[in-house]
């Protein structure tokens, strides 16, 4: 571990920052040693050292993997906190899934992991339950209530009205005010528990597949709360995706009243992490680690395997009807033009890990960066270029905001950048 105060401090210490279940997930967001990039070293153990130069990899860290001597450090210096600590405070602790979020007056400059809009509106989320809202193009943000403190890490809106928001502990949260109030509809235990009931029930048959998914289903109840969700995304009110760690999945048709795992529906034998998922007309995809790219077979109700152009993680997608653009690792762009058969690579002059993107309303396409770039394309994804931005702290999400402009959440909290003409 790097010494306090050297980049690489900062890059271990964000695993600490803001989880709602210590030493067990944490999101790797910082790129490098920006003194000594040759010389990395990472506390993601689990991670190849192609992913750790990357930046933006999310690390397992669950009751299927070792402890890191990170985590070791991390639980000794939590332990030794609990025993400074007088006995009334340490049996007061309460879980934060079932806390409501703090309200601060710092929210809006504080660190931000995801931004979405609901029709003009722009909805940001963020850690310890966070949710701000803006009706300006992001110049002004109000933070409002949330029953949860737990880390918020995804969001999206089918309509102006109906929106998701998932993140640590399993974590669904909807609204149907457009983002004004929010109620709990999901959590890792009750996932858990639904997928288990799903999978052990006699009809799902007994193919290897199925099996597969019973075996997993059965890991993901014992873990609880353990495992996040990190994306959501809805074609329409009713029908919807939430995916994380594991080959984690599930769909609903019903707005989230009810959930079904697509755990077999899959075509990912290694269990690798679903990082992002979206659609474009009737077509949905799934990124994820060690270049995992999959598209959704409507007619099988399967997500099939796609030739990936990349062994690196991939953490992001952009689907238009023109094209499919995903970027990940170390400034990495593929656009296919075909649905996915071929890809052209798309130079982004960023070696930052690329967090995420998103369509402008011009129909540009925007890419953010852990360098703090904001990169445009003009030609559905064959070519990016930076634009100018106000400032370069890592950024972490973009959403277009009015005619010209986006939102971006990142470090440093939100904030809106004009395009130039």
């Amino acid at each position: 571990m790097a010494a306090r105060g050297s980049p690489l401090a900062e890059h271990g210490a964000l695993h600490q920052s803001g989880n709602s279940t210590p030493g067990i997930w944490f999101k790797c967001r910082f790129t490098a040693n920006l003194q000594h990039p040759d010389s990395l070293s990472c506390c993601c153990p689990e991670r190849t050292s192609k992913e750790i130069h990357s930046g933006g990899v999310y690390m397992k860290k669950t009751a299927r993997a070792s402890m890191s001597r990170a985590l070791l450090l991390t639980g000794a210096a939590l332990a030794i906190g609990a025993l400074a600590l007088p006995p009334a405070h340490a049996a007061a602790f309460q879980d934060p899934l079932n806390v409501p979020a703090r309200i601060s007056p710092l929210a809006a400059t504080s660190m931000l992991t995801a931004i979405t809009h609901a029709g003009d509106r722009l909805v940001a989320v963020g850690p310890h339950g966070r949710i701000l809202l803006s009706d300006d193009q992001g110049k002004k943000w109000t933070q409002v209530p949330v029953p949860t403190s737990v880390d918020l890490v995804a969001a999206h809106f089918p309509t102006e009205k109906k929106g998701w928001a998932v993140g640590h502990g399993g974590i669904v949260l909807h609204t149907e005010d457009g983002g004004q109030t929010w109620r709990k509809q999901l959590d890792g235990a009750q996932a858990g528990a639904a997928m288990l009931k799903y999978y052990e029930s006699p009809v799902r048959g007994a193919d290897a597949r199925t099996q597969a998914a019973l075996t997993a289903a059965k890991q993901f109840a014992q873990d609880g709360t353990i495992h996040p969700f990190l994306d959501v995304w809805f074609e329409n009110e009713q029908v919807g995706y939430i995916v994380g760690p594991f080959n984690m999945i599930l769909r609903t048709a019903d707005g989230g009243t009810s959930w079904t795992p697509w755990l077999e529906r899959t075509d990912n034998p290694k269990d690798m992490n679903f990082n992002a998922i979206r659609g474009s007309g009737s077509d949905v995809y799934i990124v994820g680690e060690q270049g995992l790219i999959l598209k959704l077979d409507r007619e099988k109700q399967h997500f099939s395997a796609l030739k990936s152009p990349y062994e690196g993680s991939f953490f992001g997608l952009i689907p238009t009807p023109q094209s499919l653009v995903v970027f990940g690792m170390r400034g990495s762009i593929y656009r296919s033009a075909d649905g996915g058969a071929s890809w052209q690579k798309a130079e982004s002059g960023d070696r930052a890990g690329l967090t995420s993107g998103t369509v402008l309303k011009d129909g540009q396409l925007a890419i953010v960066s852990m360098s703090g770039s904001l990169l445009v394309s003009a030609d559905g994804g064959a070519h990016f270029s930076p634009v100018p931005v106000k400032r370069t702290a890592p950024l972490f999400g973009v959403a277009p905001a009015g005619a010209r402009g986006v939102g971006v959440v990142g470090i440093a909290g939100a904030g809106f950048e004009t395009l130039k003409q």
